[in-house]
């Protein structure tokens, strides 16, 4: 019944007939494979989509013809079917192949800022922790125009890069100026990734932002120095015990889940939106009275 639909004339019929060959066959299956290459070079772009993520998750990790199948059809006329195949490599391609690692740095300076995004993104999940030719790849793009690229290349690093890796810190210092607030939290994020353990510079670079004037990145930041802080900091306590003040509820909140990190307990009570709270960050405690 199955293999008559992938013949159907009708191109909806074919896309969910192809879709269906994932819940049904077992990983390596050669009629799958078969049957899903056939359409990779369907007139329809959506069906031709559909099959390029259907062959990833049929294939094998490594799987050669799968890959070769796959890296085909970056050069697709329609986007979607580009992205498909970024994110299906990312998938099939086993980790630390200088070959995919090769063809996707290529396309990190893509016209479309979603295949810039795809590409950085798909790199972290292929290329080995420390992979110099990846991170120097990755990193081109956190100056890129769009935000969302900026936010993913990020976020990439923190995927690739040693702990303590110095370039990779100093990059992610710099974002955290970025005009976008996603890009500055990402960046916070990554640095409690990354960075070293206490490391003084980076505890002062994130500290700027218990100011931020969005709520969510001074959020961002209150726990990024309860990770990289070491226990006992007092540049770091003095910091977050300021932040018990923040006009944001949930900042405060986070101040004293990093100060209990920190090992510095305290008490207080704080008139929130849903009535009175007692918090303690000696014990980690909320207590909600109405």
């Amino acid at each position: 019944m199955l293999a008559s639909h992938l013949e159907n004339p009708d191109g909806d019929v074919r896309r969910i007939a192809v879709r269906a060959l994932s819940e049904v066959s077992e990983k390596g299956d050669q009629f799958a494979f078969a049957a899903v290459t056939r359409h990779l070079r369907h007139k329809d772009e959506n069906v031709r989509r559909v099959a390029v993520r259907t062959l990833a998750d049929i294939a094998k990790r490594g799987d050669a013809a799968a890959i070769s199948a796959v890296v085909s059809c970056l050069e697709d006329v329609d986007f979607d079917v580009r992205e498909a195949a970024l994110w299906a490599l990312s998938t099939i391609a086993e980790k630390g192949d200088r070959r995919i690692i090769t063809q996707l740095s290529h396309f990190v300076e893509d016209a479309d800022w979603r295949a810039r995004r795809e590409t950085v993104w798909a790199l972290s999940k292929v290329a080995d922790k420390g992979d110099l030719h990846t991170i120097e790849a990755v990193s081109s793009r956190l100056m890129d125009d769009d935000w969302r690229v900026r936010q993913a290349s990020v976020r990439a690093l923190a995927e690739i890069a040693l702990t303590g890796d110095t370039q990779v810190i100093n990059a992610a210092s710099g974002l955290l100026s970025d005009k976008d607030q996603d890009v500055r939290q990402a960046a916070l994020k990554a640095l409690a990734v990354v960075t070293t353990k206490g490391s003084p510079t980076v505890i002062e670079a994130v500290s700027s932002l218990v100011e931020d004037l969005e709520q969510d990145v001074r959020r961002s930041a209150v726990w990024a120095l309860g990770i990289i802080a070491d226990q006992g900091d007092q540049r770091a306590v003095s910091v977050v015990r300021g932040c018990l003040e923040d006009r944001d509820q949930r900042v405060r909140l986070e101040a004293t889940r990093t100060l209990a990190v920190l090992g510095e307990g305290t008490e207080f009570c704080d008139e929130g939106e849903g009535g009175l709270e007692k918090f303690s960050t000696a014990s980690g405690l909320v207590r909600q009275f109405s």
